[in-house]
């Protein structure tokens, strides 16, 4: 460490101005490199799709920081170039609004991190894992399972009596 006594005070001040820069070209790298910082770049990101909890939860997150370019990697292929022509026109396509509106988005929205029970059916390769519940209604993340990963389909509403049953019995 460079020492400070005798030099000048223009001097002094170079050496602290020079430090802080080594600092911080020091630090620049390192946040980059672990991800601190983020400009919406997905490529890097690996999502697991094996598994229905942990895809709707990543659905679940994308959704809720409005990422959808990441929503649309999690989604059937229908939803995906939906999603797509979303991105290009913003809040000008017809169905902007129903992402971020309504009752899908406040569920959304409102959504702790938690999810609850998990109902699949492999019959059908569809899952509906709970993330909400009110009165009378669970709210799920419907899943359908696409070339070995679950895919996003929708936000589902259906009856809490009906939740537990098969979901061939589930009407979309």
């Amino acid at each position: 460490m460079l020492k400070h006594v005798g030099m000048k005070k223009e001097t002094k001040w170079i050496v602290n101005k020079m430090k802080k820069l080594l600092l911080l070209l020091l630090c620049v790298p390192l946040i980059f490199s672990c991800g601190i910082i983020n400009h919406g770049h997905t490529e890097n990101i690996k999502i697991e799709q094996t598994n229905p909890r942990l895809t709707a939860v990543d659905v679940l997150s994308a959704y809720k920081s409005k990422n959808l370019e990441t929503l649309a990697s999690l989604s059937t292929e229908r939803n995906a170039k939906l999603l797509k022509q979303i991105i290009n026109e913003g809040k000008k396509h017809p169905r902007y609004n129903s992402l971020f509106v309504g009752w899908r988005w406040e569920a959304v929205s409102n959504w702790n991190g938690m999810i609850g029970a998990c109902e699949s059916d492999s019959e059908y390769g569809r899952a509906r894992i709970e993330f909400a519940r009110g009165e009378t209604e669970v709210i799920v993340v419907t899943l359908y399972w696409i070339d070995g990963k679950w895919r996003f389909e929708d936000i589902h509403s259906c009856p809490i009596k009906s939740f537990n049953q098969k979901l061939r019995s589930y009407s979309y």
